[in-house]
């Protein structure tokens, strides 16, 4: 061996891991004996058993980069990037779907699977081959594979004539958002970030933070570069072209050939959802406090998807606010999923940009609480402040603004507070400090929320601060529940 092993560590380790499923063990023990009604043992178990999970994923990944060389383990993250592009021809050539309509879902050949996506057999096995490796399908048999529980996260459950003579609505299914939202990440996104070192590495680039300076301008979509004709000065009245480069909302917003990308856009938002507990967005903020009638804005909501919940376990009135195009797909996902708020209006939609000032709700009163999900990560400081600003113009008496979005903490295990670039939330912040020796924001159990982060960026831009802005309560989501056990 030409490493040197941290064995001490790889004990802790080791132990933490034990520990946290004899918890999970308990847990599930205990579940048995619980009334159906104890609400608050329901929320003291869901918060044991997240902090147990989050132990097991983060010990674990920790555990894997000290027994292996640092070159191994180095040039393992190079190469992952096979697996999203992995996953995008498997869901673009609907392998999940066909291998849940064939034999009944016990597998298929690849052979098989060729016949109906049209992808070459010998090189699609070896593509399924690469992600069942890593637990994505099960090859049952040699090039005979079938799915799995993780596969079938990204099966839209539409039946497969369905999707084969209309592959592009598939996303549209109550199953579709999840795979969208693969679909987006390793197309759109994976292509944008191909290009962070570019600019970050370009003087005339890096230090920018308008979004039509983000990876995605230099990725080269298409039509995302628009050619115009400027004056010159007046003793040369010749024309020349200006180039002027869209970010990534203006090109799908603005192309019409990019209408199924804004569309699918929409249904990856709602399966955002499918990462969080599905009332997670009740758990943060008394909803059910709020007196009848009361008016929520959902300030760039998309179709709705989040603040579905709301209008389900509470008496509020619901304004959507987005753009006009992304509201079309609005109804059709209410009439869909819960058609009597729109019956009585108590759920509308308005076509709003947010960067201009908040529209007058008439007949409604004044709004009672502006939300923004998933919003400010996609906006670097001086848009944030626009957005905010319109909303705090707009606001009456005891409106309050609910932002739900990502916290980034730092990775080291000590200190960082009198850090300058530190961005710390002022406020109380609900949540378990991870065991020694693991890192303060949970390693690689957190690891999604950096490579959002990441991911955001290039496709538009982030570095939202809130060093200005006091936030008097600051939730952690739980874990998926008892599902999940």
């Amino acid at each position: 061996m030409d490493f040197i092993m941290n064995l001490d560590e790889i004990d802790e380790l080791a132990k933490l891991i034990t520990s946290s499923v004899a918890t999970l063990k308990d847990l599930k023990d205990r579940n048995a004996d619980v009334k159906e009604d104890d609400k608050r043992q329901d929320e003291v178990d869901a918060s044991k058993m997240r902090i147990a999970c989050l132990c097991i994923t983060s010990a674990a990944a920790q555990l894997m980069t000290l027994v292996r060389s640092p070159e191994q383990v180095v040039f393992d993250m190079a190469m992952s990037f096979h697996l999203p592009s992995a996953l995008r021809l498997v869901i673009e050539s609907h392998v999940p779907e066909i291998l849940r309509a064939k034999n009944d879902g016990a597998g298929a050949h690849v052979d098989d699977i060729s016949e109906i996506n049209g992808v070459n057999a010998q090189k699609l096995g070896h593509v399924l081959r690469l992600l069942a490796t890593h637990y994505v399908f099960d090859e049952v048999e040699p090039n005979v594979f079938a799915n799995n529980r993780l596969s079938e996260s990204i099966d839209t459950g539409v039946p497969l004539e369905d999707i084969l003579s209309r592959p592009l609505e598939k996303y549209d299914s109550k199953g579709g958002g999840f795979a969208a939202l693969v679909a987006v990440t390793t197309n759109e996104s994976m292509r944008n970030g191909l290009f962070m070192t570019d600019v970050l590495t370009d003087p005339t680039l890096t230090n920018s933070f308008m979004p039509e300076d983000a990876p995605f301008s230099l990725a080269m979509w298409p039509g995302s570069t628009c050619f115009g004709v400027a004056d010159q000065a007046e003793e040369k009245p010749a024309k020349k072209k200006v180039v002027k480069r869209l970010d990534m909302f203006e090109w799908m917003n603005t192309t019409p050939e990019n209408r199924w990308r804004l569309t699918r856009f929409g249904n990856a938002m709602e399966g955002v959802g499918r990462l969080t507990p599905p009332d997670a967005i009740l758990k943060g903020f008394r909803w059910s406090d709020l007196p009848a009638d009361s008016v929520v804005v959902d300030v760039g909501g998309g179709i709705g998807s989040a603040s579905l919940p709301i209008v389900m376990h509470t008496t509020v009135k619901l304004i959507i606010q987005d753009r006009g195009i992304v509201l079309e797909d609005a109804t059709k996902y209410w009439q869909e999923h819960c058609p009597n708020a729109l019956e009585p209006g108590r759920v509308t939609f308005v076509d709003h940009d947010f960067f201009e000032p908040q529209p007058s709700i008439l007949g409604e009163g004044h709004p009672t609480v502006f939300l923004l999900r998933m919003i400010m990560h996609n906006w670097a400081d001086e848009h944030a402040k626009i957005i905010l600003k319109h909303i705090r113009d707009a606001a009456r008496g005891t409106a309050k603004l609910v932002v739900v979005d990502g916290l980034l903490e730092s990775a080291c295990r000590t200190g960082g507070e009198s850090s300058p670039t530190s961005n710390e939330v002022h406020g109380r912040k609900k949540g378990s400090k991870p065991p020694q020796p693991l890192l303060s924001n949970w390693g690689a159990a957190n690891g999604m929320a950096y490579k959002f982060d990441i991911q955001v960026y290039a496709h538009q831009l982030l570095l939202y601060s809130t060093e200005t802005w006091y936030a008097p309560d600051v939730v952690q989501p739980q874990c998926r529940g008892k599902d999940s056990r």
